[in-house]
């Protein structure tokens, strides 16, 4: 048998969440797209509901946080001959992963660092598969544009921003004083942003957001822990990618995924270490030898081969070939043990941020004021 029939006719996702979802525009929809432009097996997504009978032999793939897909997997989970696989994302807490463990015969995450991470903690085996392109992305860039202005952007989730962009707020703050940049805004969730800062704010919309990065040049992209959390610092790489591939000059943390990156393609110039070395870049970006430098670097190429949804799912189905070749014995029978129940009582950092964040922000903006 051809290791690529190994598991029946189909590949079948199970999830409630819709294309809203950023997991299943990046890690989900790309196996089952590349897989159909192979057309090697069947590949298909069917809700819950949908899932009425599974043909023995199927892979089945679910997303870590879908609620409603873990529960019918687990109604059918005695299946004879079904492989299971759990599409990993974020790693807040290791008892979300242990709650899937008996269901799961294997788990799939984005990066290294995740599966440094989880494979401390479960005993099943634990697979890298890069997320691919976001398909909201219709018009991929072969040649990255040249840029004539510092029109400035940040985008992503509320807590996201909180997490990792509130220690840069006063630097942006001085740059906009000083004209280093000509705008900045954050696209988000206006109705769940709490805007300290009195930030220019835009709705974020996947489906429009392609044409909305047209009006900027420059995207700031920050993994930093500023909630201490090991799951910030191990964020993967994807917004580098859309921000990219959408035609902005990314302006990035010197965090381990976005950091590699760069170095790969020779673009350190755009990495910052801290709030006033991101001071320093923006004192000395110039869009037009910037955007040319972009170009010139093949970023744009090289991100499109390691993330289009052919390498996705050449990827995954090598992924299954491992799979299939392990010993069927292999790994460890019994459940892993979650952190005791008295260490998970410790106060959030999160929760003093919200409190702090205001007057946190007004003292470093004065700080930096005073350097200038």
């Amino acid at each position: 048998m051809n290791d690529l029939q190994a598991h029946g006719s189909s590949i079948v996702v199970i999830r409630s969440n819709t294309k809203h979802d950023a997991t299943v525009r990046l890690q989900s929809d790309p196996i089952i797209r590349g897989i159909q432009k192979t057309e090697r097996l069947d590949a298909k997504a069917l809700t819950p509901g949908e899932l009425v009978s599974i043909v023995p032999g199927t892979c089945l793939l679910f997303h870590i946080y879908d609620k409603e897909a873990i529960h019918r997997v687990r109604l059918i989970k005695d299946t004879k001959e079904v492989t299971i696989g759990c599409i990993g994302s974020d790693i807040y807490d290791f008892r979300d992963y242990l709650a899937v463990h008996q269901i799961t015969d294997f788990f799939l995450v984005p990066t290294y660092l995740h599966k440094s991470v989880l494979s401390a903690q479960v005993y099943k085996p634990v697979y890298v598969l890069p997320e691919g392109l976001d398909d909201a992305l219709e018009r991929v860039r072969c040649d990255f544009p040249i840029k004539h202005d510092t029109r400035m952007m940040w985008f992503g989730y509320p807590e996201s921003f909180y997490k990792a962009m509130s220690s840069l707020v006063p630097v942006i703050d001085v740059a906009l004083h000083r004209k280093l940049i000509s705008s900045f805004v954050v696209v988000t969730d206006q109705r769940r942003f709490e805007n300290f800062s009195e930030l220019s704010i835009a709705q974020y919309d996947y489906r429009t957001m392609q044409k909305m990065c047209t009006e900027f040049d420059y995207c700031i992209l920050s993994h930093f822990p500023l909630d201490l959390a090991m799951n910030s610092y191990i964020k993967s790489d994807n917004k580098l990618v859309s921000a990219v591939m959408m035609g902005l000059i990314p302006l990035v943390s010197a965090t381990p995924n976005y950091q590699s990156v760069m170095k790969e393609c020779g673009l350190e110039r755009f990495v910052f270490e801290s709030p006033s070395d991101l001071l320093k870049l923006l004192e000395r970006i110039d869009p037009v030898s910037d955007s040319r430098m972009i170009r010139e670097s093949q970023i744009v190429r090289l991100l499109y081969n390691r993330h289009s949804d052919e390498q996705i799912a050449n990827e995954f189905l090598h992924i299954l070939s491992q799979f299939d070749r392990l010993p069927k014995s292999a790994g460890l029978s019994q459940s892993p043990e979650a952190i005791p129940a008295k260490m998970q009582g410790l106060p959030g950092v999160m929760d003093h941020l919200r409190d702090l964040g205001p007057s946190v922000l007004r003292a470093l903006k004065n700080r930096l004021t005073e350097r200038i």
